[in-house]
């Protein structure tokens, strides 16, 4: 498998998983873009689960939210590196919150930023 790719194992889907992020977990903002992160109390099978989204009550067009979504999916799958061989399974959410057209070249440094403030706060634990 390429080491680009985002499998089917990465996405967060299970209702029971998503709240516990949202419940537990612990927010980095960069810019336009926050990442919700917790460490996860169930085995994953590529280390890490990960759930993108845009809130409706800014992006009203399904559309709008579905573009958003794509846009973080690439950024992630680009940016990741070799971030699902993870000592401990986690369960990380990037929530879109800007108001401003999403455009790849813009998001890859912030998720990239995300992702260093994440290494650093886990390395602080």
């Amino acid at each position: 498998m390429s080491p680009f790719g985002f499998p089917r194992e990465e996405h967060l889907k299970l209702r029971e998983r998503i709240n516990f992020l949202f419940d537990e977990g612990q927010r980095i903002k960069a810019g336009s873009l926050s990442l919700i992160w917790v460490a996860s109390p169930w085995p994953l099978e590529r280390g890490v689960q990960v759930l993108f989204n845009a809130p409706k009550k800014r992006f009203r067009l399904a559309v709008s939210r579905n573009r958003i979504k794509r846009v973080l999916r690439e950024a992630w799958r680009l940016e990741r590196g070799d971030f699902p061989k993870v000592d401990q399974p986690m369960l990380l959410g990037f929530l879109y919150h800007g108001h401003e057209k999403i455009e790849l070249e813009r998001i890859r440094p912030l998720m990239r930023q995300a992702l260093s403030d994440l290494d650093a706060a886990r390395s602080a634990k």
